[in-house]
């Protein structure tokens, strides 16, 4: 790995350590999330989701399950007040043990930006190789689920934390279609130009993917009660920082929502009592 660029060499990895190290650190990301949830007030939902495009006439509007999971991870990094996002500040008033892996990762999530990604190599059982569309780095993004299911040329917008030898997603991606090799280095290149325009702000990103319909066809599958989804179309399946996994398909809408499950924006709460009180099925 030359870590000048970040050039990834899947090779010089043990993939047993990396899924290892992974783990760990995810499970750590997790109860550092669960500690934000709480920060977040219902007029940052509000803002963020006007910036969506899922405020309707004053109600947030979830159009399908995916789409609670993807505003509260807008809220969380993009939505500033003072100079700081939600995570500056409640780090403000909580300062983690630098030196510890919950300090790591406070770090590491605090310095995660929105990016899109093209897949460039799978490695089974570990994850997959892609390149960064906002650094045009090569980066291994740690995944055991998108590593069974996804294919070379396949594009995702999404958020990266990254532990410096590999990277992982906040969980609320994007899937944006797959590409030939003739057509990657032209969306490499309009990718790089919009995620780096000076005041960048991740919902011009967003909205114009969710509008497309693209978040209807995410399915979420939750711990070990759910087998694995058999579609009649390709899918991509991706793990989160809370464990779960997300599984994309090109072309089958998401199942009915069960309002017996925990909601995805992270609250803690069965869906029915939290963000499915304001859904509007339009």
């Amino acid at each position: 790995m030359t870590t000048g660029n970040r050039e990834t060499s899947v090779g010089e990895y043990d993939g047993v350590e990396i899924v290892k190290r992974y783990k760990r650190l995810r499970g750590v990301c997790t109860q550092c999330n669960d500690s934000l949830v709480k920060s977040v007030s219902g007029n940052c939902l509000r803002d963020g989701a006007k910036r969506l495009g899922l405020l309707r006439d004053g109600i947030i509007a979830f159009g399908n399950e995916s789409e609670s999971c993807i505003l509260m991870d807008y809220c969380l990094y993009d939505m500033v007040h003072l100079g700081k996002n939600v995570i500056g500040r409640f780090l403000e008033k909580y300062p983690p043990d630098l030196s510890s892996e919950a300090g790591e990762c406070w770090a590491a999530m605090q310095s995660a930006l929105y990016t899109a990604l093209i897949v460039k190599k799978v490695i089974p059982e570990v994850g997959v190789v892609v390149v960064d569309a906002r650094t045009n780095a090569t980066r291994l993004l740690v995944d055991m689920g998108l590593s069974r299911s996804i294919g070379v040329g396949y594009s995702l917008a999404t958020r990266l934390i990254d532990f410096g030898d590999f990277v992982i997603t906040t969980g609320a991606a994007l899937p944006m279609g797959q590409f030939t090799v003739d057509q990657i280095d032209n969306w490499l290149t309009q990718a790089h130009a919009l995620l780096n325009t000076e005041g960048f702000d991740p919902a011009t990103f967003i909205r114009p993917i969710l509008e497309q319909g693209s978040s209807a066809n995410v399915r979420y599958e939750e711990g070990h009660l759910d087998r694995p989804h058999r579609p009649r179309t390709q899918t991509i399946r991706s793990s989160s920082t809370r464990g779960s996994a997300h599984a994309y398909s090109t072309t089958r809408p998401l199942s009915t929502l069960d309002p017996n499950r925990r909601c995805r924006c992270k609250s803690g709460k069965m869906y029915k009592n939290c963000c499915g009180k304001v859904q509007a099925t339009s």
